[in-house]
């Protein structure tokens, strides 16, 4: 793998896994039984720049996608639910670059980027509700064609 990554990529990605050795795999079975990550844990991802790998350099320490994959795997190798918070917080921070205003960007970007504020993902599906595992799927045919 390391001969398709950059010198940089390759700093980061120990420096990934150096972090959750650290930081994640002695807790993370405790917190997968609980379901929960505590708040302090999350705040480490924030003073360490990763929840902010999608915001813009002047707001954040914007990583490319490849130096974000490896952080999600490294993190993910100790718990999946550290990659969960990643993915949300970048959900979040990219709808507001994309939709936000100046003023939301400006207030909101740099307190996710630190970990100050958590983004959240809803979601409610007819029949499912919230229940993402309850949600189906259907085929129907429609003007001679599958859809």
């Amino acid at each position: 793998m390391n001969a398709f990554l950059t010198g940089e990529q390759t700093a980061k990605y120990a420096e990934f896994q150096e972090f959750a050795a650290a930081n994640v795999e002695p807790f993370a079975g405790e917190w997968d039984r609980a379901q929960k990550i505590p708040a302090p844990a999350v705040s480490l991802l924030g003073q360490a720049g990763y929840l902010g790998a999608s915001i813009p350099r002047n707001m954040a320490e914007r990583l490319d996608v490849v130096t974000f994959g490896l952080l999600n795997e490294a993190l993910g190798e100790a718990t999946l639910s550290f990659t969960g918070v990643l993915t949300v917080q970048a959900m979040v921070s990219t709808a507001l670059l994309k939709w936000g205003t100046d003023k939301q960007r400006r207030k909101w970007l740099p307190l996710l980027a630190k970990g100050e504020v958590i983004g959240a993902f809803a979601l409610t599906e007819p029949g499912a509700g919230s229940a993402i595992h309850s949600l189906t799927t259907g085929l129907k045919q429609s003007d001679g064609m599958a859809g």
